[in-house]
C-alpha cells in the first residue's frame, strides 16, 4: 500500500537538539544542503509551530549505515518509536533514508529524531506529516532520468560527461473516497509542480526499501476521474531529488 505525505513545515529547535552544523538545512527541500551531526549519538528536535497530527517521519539522504539505529519520539517526553535506516541494493556509498511509521497519528507540536550511529552522520532533509493511503494502485512504475550524456566516438568507443541519475514513481489510484480525493486535490493546489512531497511504496517490506522512498516533485498534474460507483480515479507521479 502506498503512503503519500504532504509535509508539515517546521523549525529545527537548536536549543533542544544535539550539536552539529547546518541544522536549519533539514527544513530546506534540497538534500544537498545537509546537517552534519557532531556526535554519533544525536537528537534532532523539530518544532511544528502548533500541535499537528503526525504518523510518518523521514530523515532523508543520510550517510548512515543500515545497521545504525533511528527512532522517533512524538513530543518532548513521549515513548520512542523505533524506525529503520532503509535497506538498499545499491553499491556503497549509499545515501540512506531513515523511516519511522507511528502506530497511529499523534497530535504533537514537537517531534524528536534520535540517531545512534557508529560515526557522526550527515542528513539532507527531514519530513514529517500524516500519510494519505489508497487501497489500490495499478499501472505503477519507476522512471529514471540521467542528466549526463554519452556519445559514440569515431573510434567506436564512448565519450561524454557524467551527471546524476534520479528515480521516481508513477501510479494510478482507484476507488478513492471523496475525502481522500479532496485531500489529494488540496495537496496539489498547495504544491503544484514546484513543491516537494513524500511517497513511500510498500513500507512494510524491508528489502530494497531505500529505493521505494521518494522525495521530490510532481512532474505534471492530472485531473481526477469520477467512476461509475461514485468513487474517483487519479493518476499521480513523483520525480525524485538525486
Amino acid at each position: 500500500m502506498l503512503s503519500i505525505v504532504h509535509p508539515l513545515p517546521f523549525t529545527p529547535d537548536q536549543a533542544r537538539s544535539s550539536a552539529g552544523a547546518g541544522l536549519v538545512n533539514l527544513a530546506t527541500p534540497s538534500p544537498r544542503e545537509a546537517f552534519a551531526a557532531a556526535t554519533a549519538q544525536a537528537t534532532i528536535v523539530l518544532d511544528l509551530g502548533s500541535a499537528q497530527p503526525v504518523d510518518r517521519v523521514v530523515l532523508g539522504f543520510t550517510t548512515a549505515a543500515a545497521t545504525d539505529s533511528f527512532s522517533v519520539v512524538p513530543g518532548l517526553d513521549g515513548a520512542a518509536v523505533p524506525g529503520v535506516f532503509a535497506h538498499s541494493y545499491r553499491r556503497a556509498p549509499v545515501l540512506r533514508h531513515g523511516l519511522c511509521v507511528l502506530p497511529a497519528p499523534v497530535v504533537t507540536r514537537y517531534v524528536q529524531l534520535r540517531i545512534n550511529a557508529a560515526a557522526p552522520i550527515r542528513a539532507g532533509v527531514a519530513v514529517v506529516g500524516q500519510a494519505m493511503r489508497s487501497a489500490f494502485e495499478y499501472g505503477s512504475g519507476r522512471p529514471l532520468v540521467d542528466t549526463g550524456r554519452s556519445d559514440r566516438l569515431w573510434s567506436g568507443g564512448f565519450g561524454g560527461e557524467g551527471g546524476a541519475v534520479a528515480g521516481g514513481y508513477g501510479w494510478t489510484m482507484v476507488d478513492l473516497s471523496d475525502a481522500l480525493r479532496d485531500r489529494l486535490y488540496a495537496m496539489q493546489l498547495d504544491l503544484g509542480t514546484t513543491g516537494d512531497f513524500l511517497v513511500v511504496e510498500d513500507e512494510a517490506a524491508t528489502e530494497g526499501l531505500n529505493e521505494r522512498i521518494h522525495w521530490g516533485r510532481a512532474p505534471k498534474l492530472e485531473t481526477f476521474e469520477r467512476q461509475a460507483d461514485g468513487t474517483s480515479k487519479l493518476a499521480m507521479a513523483i520525480a525524485d531529488w538525486a
